[in-house]
């Protein structure tokens, strides 16, 4: 089995991050009631007695069964909120996502666990008067990672939450773990979080290690939904003769500029045999790739779009 000698590629175009679409296709829905910040709302109404009444839930109206505690607000010596003697109250919100206490008059901070960032500014300054009943909605919002290829079929891969952060030179990092589950058979994971800014990390899939990675920004009492496609590279191997050949190692890399600016090779994603149809497939983040079949063929400036099949053959490259 051989490879004929090096064809004359199709006309490329300049790699530019423009010029290849991220198809990274987001839809935010929120409750108009609820804080975007905090994901708090709060009413008071007429009770018999001083009362906090907590009532923890999904965005999606789906109560929670989380531990909350309730304490008398003080202050520092700089004067801000913190907790002043012991628990006034704790309990499990249970099946109905509710707590309600007795409490006398006065201000008091409230926390319950949720993942992602610290509340402690939100859980404070509750107010409750005599005769009155404060009520305290905490929406915990829900983050939807959605991942298919091309082909529309969903992806299984492990999906990990992170808070977003920035090293010591401002540049987006990933902060601490908060969650990690698998897309499963509807490609689909959801994670219930408090609001804020979020960066993920899906395992298994090749490419570019930033795509769709950071700035998902999660609004308090919002259904934050992110769906990332796929692109596919089809490559053919053939023997001298013209006739697809099988078994011929073919690997993809990641592009990088030169000292002139030029793409060249950098490390390798990808590889695989071609298979029996004399084709080695990958599902690919969209960027700009190099193929090299065999040992002495390459393609440099391969595009990958998201939710589109790229097929190199003896011509180059063709886009669908």
């Amino acid at each position: 089995m051989c490879i004929r000698d090096r064809p004359t590629p199709l006309p490329t175009v300049t790699p530019g991050a423009s010029e290849i679409a991220p198809a990274i296709q987001v839809n935010v829905q929120r409750d108009p009631d609820v804080d975007p910040v905090t994901g708090i709302a709060t009413w008071t109404e007429p009770a018999a007695q001083s009362e906090l009444r907590v009532l923890v839930r999904r965005a999606d109206g789906a109560p929670l069964d989380k531990y909350v505690s309730g304490y008398r607000q003080g202050a520092d010596v700089s004067g801000n909120p913190v907790q002043e003697g012991r628990r006034v109250f704790g309990q499990w919100s249970g099946d109905n996502g509710i707590v309600t206490a007795a409490v006398p008059p006065g201000t008091y901070i409230l926390d319950f666990s949720a993942d992602g960032w610290p509340w402690t500014a939100q859980f404070a300054n509750h107010v409750v008067a005599a005769g009155q009943r404060t009520n305290v909605l905490f929406d915990v919002s829900l983050l939807t990672v959605g991942l298919r290829y091309a082909d529309g079929r969903p992806a299984d891969k492990y999906v990990r939450v992170y808070l977003q952060a920035a090293d010591v030179s401002g540049a987006q990092v990933e902060g601490r773990s908060v969650d990690g589950k698998w897309t499963g058979e509807n490609g689909l994971a959801t994670f219930a979080v408090t609001p804020g800014m979020y960066a993920l990390e899906v395992s298994g899939v090749d490419g570019y290690d930033d795509w769709g990675r950071f700035d998902h920004q999660v609004p308090g009492g919002g259904n934050y939904t992110v769906v990332l496609t796929l692109g596919r590279l089809s490559v053919e191997t053939w023997n001298a003769d013209g006739t697809l050949a099988t078994d011929v190692y073919v690997q993809i890399y990641k592009l990088v500029p030169d000292s002139r600016g030029v793409s060249v090779f950098g490390r390798s994603v990808a590889n695989r045999n071609s298979d029996n149809t004399g084709r080695a497939v990958f599902d690919l983040t969209p960027g700009w790739y190099g193929v090299r079949i065999g040992r002495d063929l390459e393609f440099v400036d391969v595009p990958v779009q998201s939710g589109q099949i790229t097929m190199v053959n003896q011509s180059g490259y063709i886009l669908p």
